[in-house]
């Protein structure tokens, strides 16, 4: 890694193979900050896109370890693009910047250099394919990059963005890679719209129609992942012949 950080080195290397490919179809390319404009122990990248009109377009990830922060820069001013992922929790909608953040765990050194390279790796990931699913908000800010952005979604990056996009963000919160191990379960509660069952002494809560659940059918777990409170957490519900998906909160996402 040289002389830099394990941040630092993940960082740069997210952004080399992920968030660059993505913008460069729209010419941006890489940019350096200046020597005097970088403040000790902060990590910065830089895409830089320049307009026949002499508009600039720019954008900046920074921040010492934990989820970067996300600056994107028209000609000198501010501008926030609305993230193409909603969280039920949040009333309005996320702003691109906000959505990175819903990304936890990372930068967590104390628990390897190994989870935190593949922690960055997920929101740089994220970030590159959210870029391509934002571009028209970008286009409507900077119309000289319609037709670029026309012909990007072209490429296969750009038409599998939103299908990458919705994967990362549902598993946001995991801690860890799925595990299928499936477990018995039993149902404690059925309400209309809710289900509570029980598996190894720990209650989980799944949000759904239940007017389909057999009652009297076997229940077992499955789909597990490790939660940033060290928890276990199943995605995966099956009554009888009923099969049903969950994201990390709970909500049915198929099925």
């Amino acid at each position: 890694m040289g002389d830099r950080s394990t941040y630092a080195q993940v960082l740069h290397d997210g952004f080399e193979k992920h968030v660059l490919p993505m913008l460069a179809p729209l010419g941006f390319e890489r940019a350096e900050l200046a020597p005097d404009a970088r403040a000790v122990g902060w990590t910065v990248r830089i895409a830089r896109c320049s307009l026949p009109s002499g508009q600039r377009v720019e954008l900046e990830l920074s921040k010492p370890p934990g989820s970067p922060d996300l600056r994107l820069i028209v000609n000198g001013g501010g501008v926030e693009l609305k993230s193409s992922q909603a969280d039920p929790a949040v009333p309005r909608a996320l702003s691109l910047a906000s959505a990175l953040n819903q990304f936890r765990g990372l930068g967590e050194s104390r628990e390897g250099e190994q989870h935190l390279s593949s922690r960055m790796d997920t929101v740089l990931r994220f970030l590159a394919a959210e870029l391509a699913n934002t571009a028209d908000q970008l286009a409507a800010i900077a119309p000289e990059l319609g037709p670029r952005i026309a012909e990007a979604r072209q490429t296969k990056a750009w038409r599998e963005a939103p299908a990458v996009a919705r994967e990362l963000w549902a598993k946001r919160a995991m801690r860890s890679e799925v595990e299928d191990r499936p477990v018995s379960g039993k149902l404690v509660y059925v309400g209309a719209s809710v289900a509570i069952v029980e598996a190894e002494g720990v209650r989980h809560t799944f949000r759904f129609d239940t007017s389909r659940v057999d009652r009297s059918a076997s229940v077992t777990l499955a789909d597990w992942f490790t939660t940033p409170a060290k928890t276990q957490q199943p995605m995966r519900l099956t009554i009888g012949a009923l099969s049903l998906r969950f994201d990390q909160r709970g909500n049915l996402v198929e099925g």
